[in-house]
């Protein structure tokens, strides 16, 4: 990256930081109701797209593997990737 760049984002990425968790900690309902009907709707997409013998616990696992992996996986994404 440029100096500039470098400087700017120096600057720009405390706020950014700052600006996210107080949005995340001042909508902590809205993110609980927000996960939990994600989960739902994604679910019965699953099941009523694909009709086949898939089970709600077959989707379910899926979400198991995503909410295990996912953390980790975002924790080794640098901005190159």
């Amino acid at each position: 990256m440029e100096p500039q760049t470098k400087a700017i984002e120096a600057l720009i990425d405390p706020i950014r930081r700052a600006v996210s968790k107080c949005y995340i900690a001042g909508n902590v309902a809205g993110t609980v109701r927000d996960t939990i009907q994600g989960l739902f709707e994604n679910l019965a997409r699953s099941i009523n797209k694909y009709q086949t013998d898939i089970t709600a616990a077959e989707v379910l696992s899926g979400y198991k593997e995503v909410i295990v992996e996912g953390p980790q996986n975002i924790m080794t994404i640098s901005k190159l990737n």
